[in-house]
């Protein structure tokens, strides 16, 4: 679920049903919720700690730092709609802006702690150890209680979406996973991890994705999670079920 306007830009339409809808997905059993500074910019961690703060103890908060906004990711052309992608997410990974991005998300997020703190990109700019160990840093201060990546060829791609190509296809593992749960194959998502283990890649010429166990429902953006029982029913045991970001 989006919580801010058209192209992850500005103000939702309806900011009162945003806080409700957050408030619900956590009462469903949401427990863990991702966002980043970005988004909006700063709109979503907003919305968040507006709607479910102080937090459930069982709750995960997740966010990111490293990209800066320069306009919507939709513009409207002749054409029609057109994505604009990583041009208007160009990373700064200084290790001041790290550093400040999360003392700000802090205190937009009402947190003294953020439970997850991700590299939102790698900035070509400057020297990976230096982005990662200003990460580590905050983590030894205190400041985070884990520092992730969401980038691939780095160690992980938290949520990386599947609903495409074979696996989504008829009879795939993805089409199967959503046909037992009386759901749709967009509707779900794999975990997966990179680089994957030495077994799973015999040969370096053909890398592939090693996927977890880890599946997780997650409802379409356009669609309100309240709604739907993506966000109750279809939860597996064991496994934390992703909210709005």
């Amino acid at each position: 679920m989006q919580l801010t306007g058209r192209g992850v830009w500005g103000p939702p339409a309806d900011r009162a049903e945003c806080v409700r809808v957050v408030r619900r997905a956590v009462e469903l059993g949401v427990q863990l919720i991702d966002t980043a500074d970005s988004a909006g910019p700063h709109i979503s961690e907003e919305i968040i700690a507006e709607a479910i703060h102080p937090y459930p103890g069982d709750l995960l908060i997740a966010t990111k730092a490293g990209v800066t906004r320069n306009g919507p990711d939709i513009i409207d052309t002749r054409g029609g709609p057109v994505h604009i992608g990583p041009k208007v997410w160009p990373p700064v990974g200084r290790p001041e802006y790290l550093r400040q991005q999360a003392q700000m998300s802090l205190r937009r997020l009402r947190l003294e702690r953020i439970d997850l703190f991700q590299l939102h990109r790698v900035d070509p700019a400057i020297p990976l150890a230096d982005q990662v160990g200003e990460l580590a840093k905050l983590k030894t201060e205190g400041k985070i209680a884990a520092m992730g990546c969401k980038v691939n060829r780095i160690g992980f791609m938290p949520w990386s979406p599947v609903a495409a190509g074979a696996l989504a296809g008829p009879g795939g593992p993805l089409a199967r996973v959503a046909t037992n749960h009386e759901s749709l194959p967009p509707r779900w998502r794999l975990r997966g991890y990179w680089p994957p283990p030495r077994s799973c890649c015999p040969s370096p010429a053909r890398p592939r994705l090693h996927t977890s166990k880890a599946i997780s429902p997650r409802p379409p953006c356009d669609s309100n999670p309240a709604n739907s029982p993506n966000s109750a029913e279809e939860a597996i045991p064991g496994q934390r079920t992703r909210g709005p970001r």
